[in-house]
């Protein structure tokens, strides 16, 4: 594969973006693309009192253009309308001295001369010596000899601003985002820069570490960008005598834009130093890409006509500078004047003192920097500086030239490509011609148009045929540039590839058995068109055992390819799964697959575990005929069909045999086979050999040992339950004895017990592990005593085991004898909660009012618990305790007298008078030595401001809405809550001839002192009526139902009702002593009733006869004023 080059557009210019592509590797996508054949921009440099107007593709004068002054600064941009230009000396006084002469980069004519006025105060002698534009050609920047820099508006042409930047300008430039202008100020030292939106100072550069004395320029980077972090956005260059080194040197220094900062960047090295060979003629250009800096230099010697040395052009890393090297020039020219990149190349042009224009062409990145050279001579040329390349550029195709593919039909309905050219480059529309070579099946919805500046040209190609086939032609595009782009197109119609079987078939795949690999089967794609089919298949299954030779297959055209499917699953079974395949050409396949996969039984031991290769089954006793060793074997068919099993057991005795062997086992089924071992005879160990065989030739093979001994005899018996005497806390400790006898064994046996593995408070003493070995054939027997000694009270259980062990059989164990351990141990005297618990009180609340102006203790809420201590002893027990500070916490007595056998409680109260957290110890010691410790914690609480007093609109009556006052005229109680309501409301229908006209009220009580009394008075906004009784709601002593009462508590004087409640008694319907009281009640008049209960009449009765009075009154005035007349 050959070297490409693959590039994207950034702000109007290309941007070198990848220098190679690797081989078998694909360049990256184009954003734009370059044209097949490009027209090459112009060089427009000065020839005396004329311009010459060079071909760069060429290297040819295609025009000498007669401006009628030499022109010294120039300033052409790729893409520009115009060309601008200066004289850059003084001629005179004419005013032509402070012209700008416009260049049309069309028609190559002169469009115009912008006069720029002197300063005020200065002379029109001050000529324009540089100019510039903004990349985007909206502005126009000139310098005077007096260091005024102008700001002139590109289409008025008229002077926005000026500011005064100092003499000795040798260059400037604008910042690609056209938002600075930078000045480079010749033996200065300094660099500085300008707001080109409101013309103000940005600030000033400088190397910091350099300071040459001669000449400079400044130039900004068309694609700023670096490794450091930047952007780094504009470069400096000095060239000149050090006067700190005292040396001849050149300095580039790449500095970027930081919060604003325009200066040298001293904490990076973003600079470089060039080797020798000044030139006054300071210069310094960019590569298109903005990766490489060039500078202009000069090598060699004297030359008899004049001229000093020839051309050597210094070669640099733009961003983040380091020399690479130079570019000479081997024809001996001399100085070079100005240099200039490509805007579209790896091409360097240089103008020299000899009115030589060369053309470098150059390989950036290849070893040596290697370039060729060619020139043309301007007859008449002269000096000029500034940027001298520009004109019309060509036009950005999206679609790179060469070969493009429409859509297959009929795949798609409709087959169209759509190819886009941007005018990105150019300040002026340009032209866009398209045809077709055959025009056949293919055509164009445009063949010409223009592309405005910034805008896009779109050409859409289109297809058609209904017959099968590959379909060509070509497509070229020229725009007004000259630039060519040319396409070779293609479409297709086409027809799905078939396949062998056919799609929808069910591919059932041979039998694979595990060990033997994977199963496979191929189907066959042919592809009838003329160009390739690529397929992409897939395979979905649970249990994911099918694979694929390829995921993506490609048929070339009239040819065939295969796809092989494998089944290698990781486990037995019958699988299925679905492959599907897609198609670039409109074919789709999809095949149901199935096949099953076969292995071996898999065999576990159940219970048991290999040791030396050998399965212990252990020892049994043959005095018991129900004594067998048994050992079982897991088999375990995880395939899709049944699988057979033979089995057989080889030993050298006849006491080993098997479980029946059924002659196979079902699918996903299980089977267990037992080996058992049973003599009836003393025997030392023995081995057999298990050996089985599935039907697919896997074999199985385990190893077992057996043996028969006598038990041990044990005293007391294996298994029984041990219990201690029991044993006072304090006292001597209690003891059981434990005895092993030997029974005769033809094999010797080790007895093991461990009492020193028992948990306290049982133990060995301290003792000896007890062992003994019991030799084959001789009586001997193993004893030793457990001891338990308690230092608490409580029930205590443990287990100790003892291992009757011989070493032939596995890990030697025989027999294990357990016994199960129990003891207690007691107190004279206990304690619940136990001694050093934590005694947390309840809450308790204390009075707010500042304990200065405290005149009773009554409102502080003490809190209490107790503690019950338990005596064991036959005799009484005296218990003293005593608290350590005292000063919140209070116990009811001390000593507290225990009855023996009995046990008897201590009282613990907490009352303080300032709210916070209280802590102290308790301590009791009993006559007995017994000590207790506890600690008592409390909280005390500010109890919440007491409400005595409270409102409440009445529910019913003539009165319904008037306040009800309530008030509690002792110290103690608080009013929590109250509320009016309607009789109806309150609860069940009152007695016949009662009623509360003015409906009820529930009040609560809180905060007082359990059975406790309060006074409560009820004013009404109205006197009550002789003989009104106070009813209550709820249950009482006698008649624990809800009811309706005449409360005999209450006294009814004018309009109040003065209640006496008390907690738990007359007047509370909770009949709790809680400290709370509930009292809903109100008012009641007694009615006309049968019996002898006089009537009281009602407030709505009182009104009637009063309106029937007035109106017998205004009857009778009526009668008399009839009589009068």
């Amino acid at each position: 594969m050959k070297e490409q080059s693959c590039f994207i557009l950034l702000t109007g210019v290309w941007m070198y973006f990848l220098k190679r592509c690797l081989t078998r590797c694909a360049c990256l996508l184009f954003l734009f693309a370059a044209n097949t054949t490009t027209a090459a921009p112009f060089a427009y440099l000065n020839a005396g009192e004329s311009v010459a107007v060079v071909d760069l593709n060429t290297m040819s004068e295609v025009k000498r253009l007669d401006v009628g002054r030499t022109l010294g600064h120039l300033d052409a941009r790729p893409g520009g309308k115009y060309v601008y230009g200066v004289i850059a000396g003084a001629v005179g006084s004419s005013l032509v001295d402070r012209e700008i002469t416009v260049i049309d980069t069309t028609s190559h004519t002169v469009a115009a001369h912008i006069a720029i006025p002197p300063e005020e105060g200065f002379s029109a002698n001050d000529y324009l010596t540089v100019v510039t534009s903004s990349p985007d050609g909206q502005r126009i920047y000139a310098v005077d000899s007096a260091g005024h820099l102008y700001f002139i508006d590109a289409q008025s042409r008229q002077v926005l601003a000026s500011v005064h930047v100092g003499g000795g300008v040798k260059a400037i430039d604008v910042l690609p985002d056209n938002s600075v202008v930078m000045v480079a100020l010749s033996m200065r030292g300094t660099y500085r820069f300008y707001d080109t939106e409101n013309f103000t100072y940005k600030g000033v550069g400088g190397f910091g570490f350099f300071s040459p004395s001669g000449q400079r320029s400044i130039r900004a980077n068309p694609n700023p960008r670096n490794a450091f972090g930047g952007p780094y956005r504009h470069l400096y260059h000095s060239c000149g005598f050090d006067r700190r080194t005292d040396t001849d040197e050149c300095v580039v220094s790449s500095v970027g834009v930081k919060d604003g900062e325009y200066g040298y960047v001293g904490a990076e090295r973003m600079y470089t130093l060039l080797p020798g060979g000044n030139t006054s003629r300071g210069q310094i250009t960019f590569s298109y890409d903005g990766q490489l800096a060039f500078v202009n230099g000069v090598t060699g010697d004297f030359f008899p006509d004049g001229y000093r040395k020839s051309a050597n052009i210094r070669v640099v890393q733009a961003n983040g500078p380091r020399y690479i090297g130079s570019i000479k020039f081997d024809t001996n020219d001399s100085i070079p004047l100005n240099i200039e990149a490509h805007p579209l190349k790896n091409q360097l042009y240089v103008y020299t003192g000899r009115a030589d224009l060369y053309k470098v062409s150059y390989v950036w990145g290849a070893e040596g920097f290697p370039s060729t050279q060619e020139k043309i001579h301007i007859s008449g040329g002269g000096i000029a500086e500034g940027h001298f390349i520009g004109g019309p550029l060509p036009l950005n195709a999206r679609t790179a030239p060469g070969s493009v593919t429409s859509p297959n039909l009929p795949i798609n309905a409709v087959s169209e490509y759509l190819f886009q050219f941007h005018n990105g480059n150019n300040e002026l529309p340009v032209g866009l011609e398209c045809k077709l070579d055959k025009g056949a099946e293919f055509s164009l919805d445009t063949s010409s148009q223009t592309v405005e500046p910034g805008g896009w040209g779109d050409v859409t190609l289109s297809f058609s045929t209904a017959e099968v086939g590959n379909y060509t032609d070509t497509l070229t595009c020229t725009d007004s540039t000259g630039s060519i782009f040319s396409y070779s197109v293609s479409g297709n119609y086409v027809v799905p590839t078939t396949a062998t079987p056919d799609s929808g078939s069910s591919i059932i795949l041979p039998t694979q058995i595990i060990a033997d690999g994977a199963t496979s089967r191929t189907i066959n794609f042919q592809n009838s068109n003329s160009i390739e089919a690529v397929l992409a298949c897939s395979v979905t299954s649970g249990a994911g055992p099918f694979s694929l030779s390829s995921g993506n297959i490609v048929i070339p055209g009239k040819g065939s390819a295969d796809l092989t499917v494998f089944l290698n699953p990781e486990t037995s079974g019958i699988f299925t799964g679905t492959l599907s395949c897609g198609e670039n050409l409109g074919g789709s396949f999809t095949y149901n697959l199935s096949g099953e996969s076969f292995g071996p039984l898999e065999a576990k031991l159940v219970d048991a575990w290999p040791i030396r290769g050998i399965v212990d089954m252990g020892y049994l006793f043959p005095e018991n005929p129900d004594s067998h060793l048994k050992r079982r074997i897991q088999f375990s068919n995880t395939n899709a069909s049944p699988t057979g099993l033979s089995c057989e057991v080889r030993s050298t005795a006849s006491d080993f045999y098997l479980s029946e062997i059924p002659g196979s086992i079902a699918p996903n089924g299980t089977f267990d086979l037992t080996v058992t071992y049973h003599t009836d005879r003393h025997s030392p160990p023995v081995d057999a050999s298990l050996e089985c065989e599935d039907s697919t030739g896997h074999a199985f093979i385990y190893k077992f040992r057996a043996g028969a001994v006598m038990p041990v005899a044990s005293v007391p018996a294996t298994g029984a339950e041990v219990v201690f005497p029991r044993q006072q806390v304090g006292t001597p400790a209690t003891s059981a004895p434990f005895i092993i006898n030997s029974t005769g064994n033809r094999v010797d046996l080790d007895v093991y017990c461990a009492p020193h593995l028992l948990s306290e408070p049982f133990s060995d003493a301290a003792g000896p592990q007890p062992h003994e070995k019991f030799v084959a054939g001789e009586d001997a027997s193993l004893s030793f005593d457990v001891f338990f000694d308690s230092t608490s009270a409580g029930e205590f259980s443990s287990e100790m085991i003892c291992w009757v062990m011989e070493n032939n059989i596995g890990d030697g164990l025989v027999e294990e004898l357990a016994f199960t351990l129990k003891g207690s141990a007691f107190y004279t005297l206990t304690s619940s909660p136990p001694s050093g618990s934590t005694i947390e009180l309840p809450q308790f609340t204390v009075d707010p009012t500042p304990a200065e102006e405290k005149t009773t203790d009554l409102l502080v809420k003490a809190s209490n618990s107790t503690i019950s201590f338990q005596n064991h002893a036959s005799a009484d027990e005296t218990l003293s305790c005593s608290i350590n500070d005292g000063s919140a916490f209070a116990i009811d007595q001390s000593p507290l007298t225990i009855p023996a056998n009995s046990n008897a409680t201590l009282t613990i109260t907490v009352s303080a008078k300032e709210p916070g957290d209280y802590t102290d110890i308790l301590t009791c010691s009993g006559s007995s030595g017994d000590l207790f410790t506890f600690t008592l914690k409390a909280k005390g609480v500010e109890a919440p401001p007491r409400r005595t007093e409270m409102q409440l609109p009445l529910s019913e009556g003539p009165h319904s809405g008037k306040i009800l006052n309530l008030s509690v005229t002792d110290s103690e109680w608080n009013l929590d809550a109250a509320q009016s309501l309607t009789a109806a409301s309150v609860g069940t229908a009152l007695p016949q001839g009662v009623i509360l006209p003015h409906g009820a009220v529930s009040l609560r009580l809180t905060d007082g002192t359990a059975g406790n009394s309060s006074t409560i008075v009820l004013t009404y906004p109205f006197d009550l009526p002789a003989g009104a009784r106070y009813y209550k709601y709820g249950p009482t002593a006698d008649n624990p139902a809800d009811h309706w009462y005449a409360y005999p508590g209450a006294v009814i004087s004018g309009n109040t009702i003065t209640l006496t409640l008390t907690d738990g008694g007359a007047g509370d319907s909770d009949l709790s002593v809680n400290g709370i009281i509930d009292d809903p009640g109100g008012p009641a008049w007694i009615s006309a009733a049968p019996g002898n209960v006089t009537a009281i009449p009602t407030l709505p009765q009182w009104a009637m006869m009063l309106l029937a009075g007035i109106m017998g009154m205004l009857a009778l005035s009526k009668v008399q004023r009839v009589r009068s007349t």
